[in-house]
């Protein structure tokens, strides 16, 4: 069971869990307009909460700083390898190791590419896209 915190954004009030809140409040800190980061983020959180749902988790603050338009790195978040969908080209393995050492997912796909030609890249790239989970939005 995880802990849930309870915020304000906006005048409105949230429940969050830990590790969605540590990267939000990270985020928010080093925002320069952080009212109307705020209520950007109250308006999407607004949307995410249904009928049986009260808590935001994890997945939708993710979620909702994609779609404000910062990446996976920008929230400081404790670092997990997924397969990214958003920005894919196979699988998202790529994209994916990129996010996870912060650097450009064209350089991890060029490796492959080139490593494909040289050794078991290929099998390498199978097993990682076997064995790294998804993110799901």
């Amino acid at each position: 069971m995880k802990r849930v915190i309870s915020s304000h954004l906006d005048g409105r009030i949230f429940q969050i869990e830990e590790d969605g809140y540590n990267v939000l409040n990270g985020l928010l800190m080093n925002c320069r307009n952080q009212n109307d980061m705020e209520k950007q983020v109250a308006d999407q959180f607004e949307r995410k909460l249904s009928g049986n749902k009260h808590v935001i988790t994890y997945v939708d603050v993710i979620e909702v700083c994609y779609n404000l338009g910062f990446s996976i790195s920008d929230t400081h978040r404790t670092k997990k390898l997924y397969r990214q969908p958003k920005n894919k080209v196979i699988a998202g393995v790529c994209t994916g190791l990129g996010e996870y050492f912060d650097i450009d997912p064209v350089i991890v796909r060029i490796a492959f590419v080139v490593g494909f030609f040289m050794a078991f890249t290929g099998m390498i790239y199978l097993i990682i896209w076997i064995v790294t989970p998804k993110y799901e939005l």
